[in-house]
């Protein structure tokens, strides 16, 4: 619960990129309404009837039948003298026809699209009437018998773009996307401010690389050191017969002039 509204509050702070995604978003699904090809589409509807007394007292063998011609219909043995009718080669009759079945009613429902409205209503037309044509030759082995049940019209309005649906479509996305960048971009503060708030009783810590200087130990005075600070005899009688190194040192001094005289 406190995670969610960390996360609500999150993206109120940070409600201007979200609103900014969501413009974005308006207007690239308006740019693709606008700017998107027009397409029209027409439907027809194709009834599968039983013929014999028998074969109506069975009412699932017109829908199966319907399933059957349903997957017929785009196969070349249909597609192929439709587009003849309608000038055009059997792929690219392929490219605008889609027929679909009902479960549950023995019914082939062809739709044909194109870029004009008579054009698409004219492939679906076309398609219905060469399904018929081929049912009918084999109506004798299959007992049934197929009859344009709704021809198509040329359709007023464009089935595709839909300006509207494109639109929310854009906005949905710009919204999605605005919230996902609101959720990455406060991930790192947070985790920054949880770090200091659990820290902050704690007092500051030394530095990773602050090393404390050792305290400066003081010199063991060494052998000959005098008070004065360098090096020499102490000061003082010395421990021999308390003469001190100095006098001594000048008695040895007066005392060699005098051999060398009494040469």
């Amino acid at each position: 619960m406190a995670d969610s509204a960390r996360i609500l509050r999150n993206l109120m702070r940070r409600w201007w990129l979200v609103l900014l995604a969501v413009v974005v978003g308006v207007g690239g699904g308006a740019a693709y309404a606008f700017s998107a090809a027009k397409s029209y589409s027409a439907s027809a509807y194709v009834v599968v009837s039983p013929t014999s007394r028998a074969a109506t007292a069975d009412n699932t063998l017109a829908t199966n039948f319907a399933q059957a011609y349903g997957r017929i219909a785009a196969q070349p043995q249909v597609l192929a003298p439709a587009a003849t009718t309608r000038g055009m080669t059997e792929d690219d009759l392929r490219r605008h026809v889609a027929p679909q079945t009902s479960p549950d009613a023995p019914i082939v429902q062809i739709t044909g699209s194109a870029a004009l409205p008579a054009a698409a209503s004219a492939n679906a037309n076309a398609t219905a009437n060469a399904l018929v044509a081929f049912g009918n030759q084999h109506s004798t082995d299959t007992q049934v018998r197929l009859s344009v049940l709704s021809a198509a019209t040329a359709p007023t309005a464009p089935s595709s773009p839909k300006k509207s649906l494109d639109i929310a479509v854009g906005a949905a996305a710009g919204l999605l996307l605005g919230a996902l960048a609101g959720l990455l971009r406060s991930t790192p503060a947070s985790s920054g401010a949880n770090g200091l708030a659990s820290g902050s009783g704690s007092g500051p810590g030394p530095l990773p690389n602050q090393v404390p200087s050792p305290a400066p130990s003081r010199p063991a005075t060494p052998e000959g050191w005098g008070e004065g600070g360098g090096y020499g005899p102490p000061a003082g009688p010395s421990a021999s017969g308390g003469t001190p190194a100095g006098k001594s040192a000048n008695s040895a001094s007066k005392a060699a002039p005098g051999k060398g005289s009494g040469r």
